[in-house]
């Protein structure tokens, strides 16, 4: 069985959080053409967003959005072309 590394909340935190400026999204975050399409097949505009965003999140930091939880501004006017 593999050792487990015990973390604290901070490094936790810093291991599970989305990105804060718009370097870290376009990094984290460029979409290729497999990912439009994907994307695109979703019906309405906000569908198409939130799919674009949990793709985006899945692949970095590797986590689902959690309920209610607020985005990084950044995150959002970065998305705009993605609708």
């Amino acid at each position: 069985m593999p050792a487990r590394i015990s973390m604290t909340d901070r490094q936790r935190e810093a291991l599970l959080s989305l990105p804060a400026t718009e370097g870290e999204v376009v990094t984290h975050y460029s979409l290729d053409d497999g990912d439009l399409l994907a994307i695109a097949k979703s019906r309405t505009p906000a569908t198409r967003l939130g799919y674009a965003l949990q793709l985006c999140c899945l692949r970095f930091p590797g986590r689902y959005l959690r309920r209610g939880e607020t985005l990084p501004a950044v995150m959002l006017v970065a998305s705009v072309n993605v609708v």
